[in-house]
């Protein structure tokens, strides 16, 4: 298996990052999506917007401060009904079989506060592939589209919520319970500590405050003392 694989828009173009999944489905640690599954949820998603109309991408984790595409424009918005949440099990990315790692997702219920990324109609189909081949690569997310209240009014976005009946949905746990497992966990693409503190610079560079990763934050912080 591949033991480093960073996320870029070139891993994903060049087929590096497929490749390296593929060689985990052959490890039994991933069911892929198929490329025909993932374009047709891309396409309902597209569909959604009026034809010519730009499509907008919600952002809450990794896109936040990895986005990987062109976009025109970003707003800060607030997507209600759905929280981020470290609720995504993950065995290949920031975690293994032997020690799982999480990641972030919607869940149902309160509000997110995050970014809206406003990308242009014309090279959409593109840039929303090389998005679905780093997210919809298996059944644990849902791609949805959403009503967002930004700083400029109201708008829709395509979002990731989590799909509660995938097996890599961990459910709620308790605070102390997450932080322990972020704390220790790592895989090929980094370690999961170093995911959170990467989101949460990110959130204060934009000025979104999230309470609860901020807490968060400050248990890994004290799991990590414990660690060295």
């Amino acid at each position: 298996m591949v033991k480093n694989i960073k996320i870029t828009r070139n891993s994903v173009l060049s087929g590096a990052l497929e490749a390296h999944l593929a060689e985990c489905e052959r490890k039994g640690l991933l069911q892929r999506s198929t490329q025909e599954e993932r374009s047709r949820s891309r396409q309902e998603a597209i569909a959604e917007f009026a034809s010519g109309e730009d499509i907008w991408l919600f952002a809450y984790g990794s896109l936040l401060w990895n986005p990987t595409i062109y976009f025109k424009e970003m707003r800060n918005g607030q997507l209600r009904g759905y929280h981020r949440r470290f609720c995504l099990e993950t065995v290949l990315g920031r975690g293994t079989p032997e020690n799982p790692g999480l990641m972030l997702a919607l869940d149902h219920g309160g509000s997110c506060h995050g970014i809206a990324y406003r990308i242009d109609r014309a090279v959409a189909e593109h840039e929303l592939k090389i998005v679905w081949d780093r997210e919809m690569i298996s059944t644990a997310y849902v791609a949805r589209v959403l009503p967002l209240v930004t700083d400029k009014g109201p708008l829709k976005a395509i979002t990731f919520t989590i799909n509660r009946n995938s097996k890599q949905y961990a459910g709620k746990m308790a605070e102390e319970k997450v932080a322990a497992v972020i704390a220790r966990s790592g895989g090929p693409m980094g370690d999961c500590s170093e995911y959170l503190f990467q989101t949460i610079e990110k959130m204060a560079e934009l000025k979104i405050q999230d309470k609860h990763l901020s807490l968060l934050a400050s248990l890994v912080k004290t799991e990590l003392s414990k660690i060295i």
